[in-house]
């Protein structure tokens, strides 16, 4: 059984966007976002996927600021969970912690 089979209507990821900073290098972004996903999402056992994307202006095409997409799990993973199917109070479930996200981004 999956969690999607007791709770069809809970969300199973969400989308996020955020800016990173103009002028420094992909490695930079790079740091951030990886420390930004381990400090603050993984380790409330959220699962994150992103991807940067900037292009600079030409003649052809206009700028693209540099920012980053997450797709981040709302569901906690465990490899032996013991609440299949019950909604679990996650990170991004919480009043407190996306405001603590907005303010660590």
């Amino acid at each position: 059984m999956h969690a999607r089979d007791f709770r069809r209507d809970e969300p199973v990821c969400t989308h996020a966007v955020g800016s990173v900073q103009v002028g420094e290098s992909v490695a930079d972004w790079r740091n951030l976002i990886q420390g930004l996903c381990e400090d603050h999402l993984v380790s409330q056992g959220l699962v994150t996927d992103w991807a940067t994307h900037h292009r600079p202006s030409t003649t052809e095409a206009d700028e693209i600021l540099p920012h980053v997409h997450m797709a981040i799990t709302t569901r906690v993973y465990a490899s032996h969970p013991t609440d299949l199917g019950r909604i679990r109070q996650t990170w991004l479930r919480t009043a407190i912690y996306p405001a603590a996200y907005a303010i660590a981004a």
